[in-house]
């Protein structure tokens, strides 16, 4: 036997977790126009570059722009980067993304309406042939 009083606080929790979801998971990395030095104006905490000598993106926290250098550690570990602006070839800046964050609160939503829609009915139909 299922009470409905005892399932309503997992409906909450749900709803928690994906606001939290939502808030923290959609973001996407877009490639920006225009200098280093402009985009890192911005002072963003979190920057992926990509240099003349390695293409492929590192992820940069604490970027900083000295004279003609960027500095910061490279993420996840305690090694430093310094690097001239000029062999810098693709910055890239998380953004949040509308769509992503629009479509995790619309679904979540829907599972807590159905999940809420179970409950009751198991309230109603306990002990009853529904």
């Amino acid at each position: 036997m299922r009470h409905a009083s005892r399932s309503r606080p997992a409906i909450a929790w749900v709803i928690l977790g994906g606001q939290v979801l939502a808030a923290s998971g959609c973001h996407s990395w877009q490639t920006q126009t225009g200098s280093a030095e402009s985009i890192l104006a911005a002072k963003p905490q979190n920057i992926r570059i990509a240099t003349k000598s390695h293409p492929t993106m590192t992820e940069v926290t604490g970027p900083k722009v000295t004279n003609d250098s960027l500095y910061g550690m490279v993420a996840g570990s305690e090694q430093a980067v310094g690097v001239s602006l000029a062999d810098v070839t693709a910055v890239q800046i998380q953004h949040a993304s509308t769509g992503r964050t629009v479509g995790l609160v619309a679904g979540i939503t829907v599972a807590a309406v159905i999940a809420a829609a179970l409950i009751s009915y198991d309230a109603v139909c306990d002990g009853y042939a529904c």
